[in-house]
């Protein structure tokens, strides 16, 4: 064996098991749903959580589709690594190397802090190259042992314990039973959790039962049901009581009203469930009306205009529901904390003696009498041909208290001291 291929191939297997198929799929399906923790309720008041990010957690989030989904994703991330040493390197062990590193990747992803599976899907992706003939027969058997037993551990457990006789059976290869050993051993202290929280739970008075258990984790209910009724340890304790006791109507109604009631129970899961994905599709829809609305109040908000600064509105030379045109005024707004007075008909000859500061008065025809002082604040620095002339434009701003009735546009006569 060479250490370089093997280390190559120990590095493959782990970094594509540490993929989280089940975190992609349900960022891709609904960001808003957490793959990463489970909290359900089995039978009457027992809850069970988990941290697994698993094709569970996404089937019993998302559905039986999606869960179906990571499962087949997670097996072809260690089946395709597997199956490449299988062909490239006949007879070596690199195969399984890559495949109890790809498990320990699953488990343990690099990517993710190290919060990953629990392991089964990727040890049934490993087990289908190295053996998909063993791995079937074995399962199999496993399910009869696990439903004659009424356990529901047994009947995950067993088949895949099965696989290390019949490895050691079959190829006499100790590399492939030790393969088979440590992905196990991986399997169950990725399961501790799981397994002090079960071996609590079975001890309880309300412990649930198979049925319960299979139907919650989205196992076929039916399956539970029948371990309930005919495994060994339920024929025993229904054989276990004398003849005359066996039909009692009374235990027979009891059975009858139970069975009633496990299945309002479903019933009411069922609806449930479809209530909270109602209620998410719900938010997704508020959510894109609110989206939108934003983006209709941006669009009005470019389309009002704003005046540049706080006044009074002098007039409105369009009337509402009119036509405009780029350029054209749609109001005047003046501002009456800062009065101006502009000459424009100073000509030439008198541009040259004006100077910014100098004292002016000014005189309004529509307020006979009154003389405002005020001083020259602006210069036009560009004269503008009106009337065959020339003339410039000069701002005059008041130093004394305006009268109450000027207006904006009245006529103005200003007078400018000019210098000499």
């Amino acid at each position: 064996m060479d250490p370089m291929i093997a280390l190559a191939a120990v590095a493959v297997g782990y970094l594509l098991g540490s993929i989280s198929f089940a975190r992609l799929v349900a960022r891709r399906v609904d960001r808003t749903v957490d793959v990463t923790y489970i909290v359900t309720e089995v039978g009457d008041g027992v809850t069970f959580t988990s941290d697994a990010v698993s094709a569970t957690s996404v089937r019993m989030k998302l559905g039986k589709r999606y869960g179906l989904l990571v499962a087949l994703l997670d097996m072809a991330k260690v089946a395709i690594p597997v199956l490449v040493l299988r062909v490239l390197y006949p007879g070596e062990p690199y195969l399984y190397l890559a495949a109890a590193a790809a498990v320990a990747g699953h488990n343990w992803p690099i990517y993710h802090r190290f919060q990953g599976g629990r392991g089964e899907s990727a040890i049934m992706g490993a087990l289908l190259v190295i053996d998909p003939i063993g791995l079937v027969l074995m399962l199999t058997l496993g399910m009869v042992i696990g439903f004659l037993a009424g356990n529901i551990l047994v009947l995950e457990w067993t088949g895949f314990i099965l696989m290390v006789p019949w490895l050691w059976v079959t190829t006499g290869d100790p590399a492939a039973v030790a393969c088979m050993v440590s992905v196990l051993a991986m399997w169950a202290i990725a399961m501790i959790p799981e397994l002090r929280q079960y071996a609590a739970m079975i001890k309880l008075p309300n412990a649930p039962t198979n049925e319960q258990v299979v139907e919650e984790y989205g196992m076929s209910a039916r399956l539970g049901r029948a371990m309930d009724n005919y495994s060994i340890p339920a024929l025993v304790k229904r054989y276990r009581l004398t003849p005359s006791r066996r039909t009692l109507p009374r235990e027979d109604e009891a059975t009858a009203a139970w069975n009633a009631a496990r299945a309002q129970v479903r019933v009411a899961k069922a609806a449930a469930t479809g209530a909270a994905k109602g209620v998410t599709a719900a938010q997704a829809d508020a959510r894109r009306a609110e989206s939108a609305v934003a983006s209709l109040e941006l669009a009005r908000a470019e389309l009002s205009v704003r005046a540049p600064f706080a006044g009074t509105v002098a007039s409105l030379p369009i009337s509402e529901g009119a036509l405009v045109s780029p350029g054209q005024v749609l109001v005047r707004l003046a501002d009456e904390s800062a009065w101006e007075f502009v000459v424009t008909e100073l000509d030439e000859s008198g541009i040259a003696g004006v100077k910014v500061g100098a004292e002016a008065a000014v005189t309004l025809d529509g307020v006979p009498g009154t003389s405002i002082p005020g001083t020259v604040a602006r210069i036009g620095a560009y004269g503008e041909s009106r009337q065959g002339g020339i003339v410039y434009e000069v701002v005059v701003t008041p130093t004394g208290e305006v009268p109450d009735g000027v207006r904006w546009n009245m006529t103005t006569t200003v007078a400018i001291k000019v210098g000499r």
